[in-house]
């Protein structure tokens, strides 16, 4: 009888442990108009914002965000520019964009990188500060800009989902 009870305590822990570490389903989620896909650890949200460039000319930036708990988020946005706004020079965008990211973590830890992803000029920042973790790619293709995002609490996500999350954007 105690060696039943033994085997059923065992279960029910590992039963307990298998439902405490709730993995993520990655599945692949296309933007809007095609514009790219993305996969994502859980089920995104939609959200849609209207900006307006400097002349007035409203633009639409949609947003996709996974939570896989309430310390890690994965968001995907795109943005078309309308023709008012000058993409002509990606490096002086980017500069404007790593300033205010540099001004997000005064105070802890911030760099930098120009790359090309797929073949567009693209910049991504990562940055500490307070415990929060970010990293961000933005890619530029024309009018377009393609913003992916990780934010976490220190030490709250795998690297390799990270990385998996990064570079699964493809730019359609």
């Amino acid at each position: 009888m105690k060696s039943m009870q033994a085997v059923i305590a065992v279960i029910l822990v590992a039963q307990m442990a298998a439902a405490a570490q709730v993995e993520a389903v990655w599945k692949k989620y296309k933007g809007p108009d095609g514009a790219f896909t993305i996969e994502m650890p859980a089920r995104p949200s939609y959200e849609k914002d209207v900006q307006t460039s400097a002349a007035g000319t409203p633009y639409t930036v949609h947003t996709y965000s996974a939570a896989l708990n309430k310390a890690v988020t994965f968001s995907a946005s795109v943005k078309t520019y309308p023709a008012d706004m000058d993409v002509s020079d990606p490096e002086k965008m980017f500069k404007a964009i790593l300033a205010a990211d540099k001004e997000f973590f005064t105070g802890g830890e911030w760099k930098g990188t120009w790359m090309k992803y797929q073949g567009f000029p693209a910049i991504e920042s990562t940055g500490t500060n307070a415990g929060i973790v970010s990293r961000t790619r933005f890619v530029i293709r024309g009018q377009q800009m393609f913003i992916v995002k990780y934010f976490a609490m220190d030490g709250e996500a795998p690297a390799a989902d990270v990385d998996r999350f990064m570079e699964s954007l493809i730019i359609l």
